[in-house]
């Protein structure tokens, strides 16, 4: 499940709200939300092994360099 999944939906959700279809709106915004929480719940459990085990398990998150 790729981030940018999350980015898409969001995004989707906004503009089918912005054209009036608000069921279609809702079901791409929740749609969002649950990917969310399967991502945090993963990264919590990244954190926990990463605790248990060593930092190697962590995955690297690289900071926006352009600026």
């Amino acid at each position: 499940m790729p981030p940018d999944r999350v980015l898409y939906l969001m995004n989707t959700g906004m503009l089918e709200r912005m054209a009036g279809d608000y069921d279609e709106s809702t079901s791409s915004l929740e749609q969002a939300k649950h990917l969310v929480e399967q991502l945090r719940a993963l990264s919590l459990r990244e954190q926990a092994l990463s605790l248990t085990v060593n930092d190697a398990t962590k995955a690297f998150i690289g900071e926006d360099s352009s600026g």
